[in-house]
């Protein structure tokens, strides 16, 4: 391979292979590969949401613990790279705080590496194994660069479930971790919350330490939730895994400054309150299980520290303040509960503009329902556009579906929309555009126009490559009132 398009076509062309679960093939590839899982210490991550958040706080914690760290998360924001990242010590988690991307593995490392496990792959075809997925390609890149770059932790998020991810080759990890469960890829997990659950506790590993969230602090349904819990525990007692899990009642959160771009909360009775960066309520509970698995491997003062300087973005981000520009990449009815919960805090009885797109295969109507249907913040203008994905929903589509939960709104094309006829309107006004590029680089300027917060949410493709238009966008903004 030469360049770094040779790259991403060659996990492209893996796609015609699909979603395959199963552990054959990535041993395999691993195993031409010299085991590379095993060479560095884990903390594996599992669950339906909070699963990037958590990764975030401990590679933080971790990092400021001085260890050499290997993150490794699922899918990408901005680039492809930052799914491969490595944190050295203090020092490199501060030239990451200055520069996202010096983290990041470079493109001739990237190359590099995956021509390596492309061989082994090729080899694995010729003694007639089945070629590994796409996933799975890019999951033994991320071992074999950070074993060869002399990680001394990793943290590893599942992709999909966990006992059949391409993630769960690790043999014992120095603690298993599962965020909130919820109701997403039920086509393969299973459609009760019980099943989903006994997918995640598939990463739980004889004798290794478990930290889990109560499901019931993310779900409303009580009988799933303490089902799925129990099925989490008989597990873990099954592998001789101690158990933390984590209840709201561990945590008790200190009273929300608005005006502040963190947040602090009390961990079980502590006296010391520990201070993030993630804005949410939510954030709270994916702090308290980095805390309770950071407590394997880091000293008291890393977990305060690291959990201080945790960034992670993309998820309840505010991009500016006056007017507010928020994105949240809330893409599953679980994500849009806390969404909904969070615009209600900030927000109550303010008019509010949005921007969305989502993906055909999710609960589309049930996500739009929680946040247009009888909010507390109210809806000014809704602008809806097609994820740049295959999978995309069509943007006239969903707007006919956000104008099921807003009585009286009107529906036009995006071509007809007009500053003046917005201003005009007492209803809320929806403008469909299948091309996001178009819609995303006239939002920041409409905002500020009409001095009103501006909420961009749903599938994570579209915050990834709708954030840094909007922040060049707000970049512009603010070199224009300077000159």
């Amino acid at each position: 391979m030469q360049n770094i398009n040779q790259v991403m076509e060659y996990f492209a062309a893996a796609r015609v292979f699909g979603i395959r679960p199963g552990l054959e093939r990535i041993k395999e590839l691993l195993r031409r590969l010299d085991d590379p899982q095993d060479k560095i210490p884990a903390v594996h991550i599992a669950g339906t949401n909070g699963k990037g958040s958590v990764s975030a706080f401990i590679s933080s914690i971790a990092a400021h613990d001085g260890r050499v760290v290997g993150w490794y998360t699922s899918p990408y924001l901005e680039n492809f790279n930052e799914r491969i990242r490595i944190l050295r010590g203090r020092e490199g988690f501060q030239n990451f705080l200055e520069n996202a991307r010096s983290a990041e593995i470079s493109d001739a490392e990237l190359i590099r590496t995956v021509t390596r496990v492309r061989a082994a792959a090729e080899a694995m075809l010729e003694a007639g194994f089945e070629s590994p997925t796409e996933f799975e390609l890019i999951t033994a890149s991320a071992f074999l660069y950070f074993a060869e770059s002399n990680c001394d932790l990793l943290v590893l998020e599942t992709g999909m479930g966990g006992r059949l991810d391409a993630s769960n080759v690790i043999k014992k990890p120095l603690v298993s971790v599962i965020t909130a469960l919820g109701y997403d890829h039920t086509d393969r997990l299973g459609k009760h919350l019980a099943e989903i659950a006994g997918e995640k506790a598939g990463i739980i590993k004889t004798s290794a330490p478990l930290v889990f969230l109560d499901p019931e602090i993310a779900l409303d349904k009580r009988g799933e939730a303490a089902q799925a819990s129990e099925v989490i525990r008989q597990v873990a007692t099954a592998k001789a895994s101690p158990v933390t899990e984590i209840f709201a009642s561990d945590i008790e959160a200190c009273p929300l400054d608005l005006e502040s771009y963190t947040q602090s909360f009390r961990f079980q009775g502590e006296t010391r309150p520990y201070s993030i960066r993630l804005l949410g309520e939510y954030q709270l509970y994916n702090a308290a299980l980095a805390i309770a698995a950071a407590r394997h491997f880091a000293s008291p003062e890393s977990i305060y520290e690291g959990l201080a300087e945790a960034r992670w973005p993309g998820r309840f981000e505010f991009l500016a303040k006056n007017p507010a520009i928020l994105i949240d990449g809330a893409h599953n009815l679980q994500g849009v509960l806390g969404l909904r919960a969070e615009l209600e805090r900030y927000f109550a009885g303010r008019e509010l503009i949005f921007f969305s797109g989502m993906l055909a295969d999710k609960e589309h109507q049930k996500m739009l329902e929680q946040v247009f249907s009888e909010t507390k913040y109210k809806t000014r203008a809704v602008f809806v556009t097609a994820p740049p994905v295959p999978r995309a929903f069509p943007a006239q589509d969903l707007a006919g579906e956000v104008a099921n939960f807003l009585p009286n709104a009107k529906i036009h094309p995006y071509r007809d929309f007009s500053l003046e006829s917005l201003r005009k309107s007492e209803d809320p006004q929806i403008y469909y555009c299948d091309d996001y590029n178009e819609v995303a680089g006239d939002l920041v300027d409409l905002a500020q126009s009409l001095d009103l917060p501006l909420v961009a949410f749903g599938s994570l493709y579209l915050i990834g490559n709708s954030r840094p238009i909007l922040r060049n966008s707000l970049a512009a903004s603010k070199e224009k009132d300077e000159q």
